[in-house]
């Protein structure tokens, strides 16, 4: 499916082409759909991060979920051939994001971003990967970083400067936030008040301080 395609289609008919076979509620004792608390972004001399620091970011972490949704469809704890197309799908969603943000990045005169988020990778995917004991962990993984990756677009499009780059930001980001609703809908369980308490998502940075790519 087309990125431009999945924007277009409504909630009820795309949760009924993608049934997932992990529909059950987690009694593990997780927060859900909480990403990391931190204190938001800044550089050393106190100012707000730059255009390119914030584009450089985005796409560590679209590096980060193209490669742990690799692991997630080749992982052995994964039982769900829906699952596993949806995270396939997913994963050519963010291969789509990353190359529009390198194309910005290399306009810029940077260098490309291909490596995933170190700080996202070491603190919490990495971690959480390894601790994993069953499909619902990994779905739960992966709602908290599509979470967090779509507040992070959101803050992105408040903080950049440019009106394009905030474009790209929430154009990129409404994408990220259908993912995290089908993943909480279909396979966290969450209620639809729980998932969005409020008529806009939060503005706040929700990743850990040293995560910004300079």
């Amino acid at each position: 499916m087309e990125r431009r395609r999945f924007l277009q289609c409504g909630g009820a008919a795309l949760f009924g082409a993608v049934v997932l076979g992990a529909c059950t509620s987690d009694d593990s004792g997780h927060q859900q759909g909480q990403p990391p608390t931190t204190t938001p972004t800044t550089l050393v001399n106190g100012a707000g991060p730059t255009d390119i620091a914030l584009t450089k970011t985005a796409a560590s972490l679209e590096a980060m979920l193209i490669d742990a949704y690799q692991k997630l469809t080749t992982s052995p704890l994964v039982t769900s051939s829906s699952l596993v197309a949806l995270g396939t799908l997913f994963a050519q969603h963010h291969t789509q994001h990353l190359a529009a943000l390198n194309g910005i990045i290399t306009t810029g005169g940077s260098a490309a971003i291909t490596a995933p988020n170190d700080v996202m990778e070491k603190q919490i995917v990495q971690p959480a990967l390894a601790a994993a004991k069953t499909q619902d962990d990994l779905v739960h993984l992966f709602f908290t970083l599509e979470d967090a990756t779509a507040q992070t677009y959101v803050y992105a499009g408040g903080a950049s400067t440019r009106p394009d780059l905030r474009s790209s930001m929430m154009s990129i980001g409404g994408i990220e936030a259908r993912h995290r609703a089908l993943l909480s809908v279909q396979v966290e369980q969450q209620q639809i008040d729980d998932l969005f308490p409020s008529a806009f998502a939060q503005s706040d940075n929700p990743l850990p301080p040293d995560a910004l790519v300079t």
